[in-house]
C-alpha cells in the first residue's frame, strides 16, 4: 500500500493486542469427523476428514540473572536480578484432508489428494523481576520491581494437493506411476509486543506502577 521504503509509525499499528482484561478460559475441545463412500459402481471412491483442536495451558518458571563478583578476588558468581515468568497460551489446530480416486478401466486410475492444515497459537508472557543490586533489603522489605509483558500471536499453515495417476500397458508389462504436487507452507507472526513498567516495594508493600521505563513498549 505504501510501498517498501515507507517508514512505519507506531499510529500504522493497532493496539487492541495490548489491550490486558481478564477472561475465564472456554473448556478445551478436541473433535473430528470421517467420511468415505464408493459410487458409480465402485469405480468412484471419496473420503473426508477434518479435526480441530482448542486447548489452553500455562506454566511458571523462575530464573536468575548473576556476574562476577569484582568488590574481591572470590570470583564468586553474585546473584542480580530474579525474573518470575508466567505463561499463558492458547492453541489452535484444524485441519482437512480430501481424497478421490476414479477407475477409469482396469488399467487406468487417477487420484486426487488435498490437505489444508492450520496452526495458531496466541502466548501471553508476564515477567517480575526483582533488582538483587540496587535497592535491595529483604530484612526492612525493600526492593525494586519491574515487570514485562509480551504478547505474540503465531499463524502457520500447510496446503499440498496431489494428482497421481497409475497407468498400466500391454498387459501389465509396462507401468507408469506417475504425480504432480503442489504445496506451499506459510508461517508469521504479525502481533510480537512487549510492555515494560517499574515500581518499588517499601516495607513490604508494593506500590502502584506508576513508572513506566524508557523504552516502554516495542512490537516486532
Amino acid at each position: 500500500m505504501y510501498g517498501e521504503n515507507y517508514p512505519a509509525q507506531s499510529t500504522d499499528f493497532s493496539s487492541a493486542a495490548i489491550a490486558l482484561k481478564t477472561n475465564k478460559p472456554k473448556p478445551n475441545l478436541f473433535a473430528g469427523f470421517s467420511y468415505g463412500d464408493r459410487l458409480w459402481e465402485n469405480r468412484l471412491g471419496i473420503m473426508i476428514a477434518g479435526s480441530y483442536q482448542n486447548s489452553y495451558r500455562g506454566s511458571n518458571s523462575r530464573y536468575f540473572d548473576s556476574t562476577t563478583a569484582t568488590s574481591d578476588a572470590s570470583n564468586l558468581p553474585v546473584l542480580t536480578s530474579m525474573k518470575d515468568r508466567t505463561y499463558s497460551e492458547q492453541q489452535t489446530r484444524y485441519g482437512l484432508h480430501e481424497k478421490i480416486d476414479f477407475s477409469i478401466n482396469r488399467d487406468h486410475k487417477l487420484q486426487w489428494y488435498n490437505a489444508y492444515m492450520v496452526f495458531e497459537n496466541a502466548r501471553v508472557r508476564d515477567t517480575r523481576n526483582t533488582d538483587l543490586k540496587i535497592g535491595y533489603n529483604p530484612s526492612d522489605g525493600d526492593y525494586n520491581l519491574s515487570f514485562d509483558t509480551r504478547f505474540r500471536y503465531t499463524h502457520q499453515d500447510i496446503y499440498n494437493t496431489t494428482l497421481k495417476g497409475l497407468h498400466s500397458f500391454v498387459k501389465d508389462r509396462l507401468k507408469i506411476d506417475w504425480s504432480a504436487v503442489y504445496s506451499t507452507a506459510y508461517n508469521e507472526t504479525p502481533d510480537n509486543s512487549t510492555i515494560y513498567t517499574v515500581t518499588t516495594v517499601r516495607s513490604g508493600i508494593e506500590n502502584p506502577i506508576s513508572v513506566t521505563t524508557l523504552g516502554s513498549a516495542e512490537r516486532r
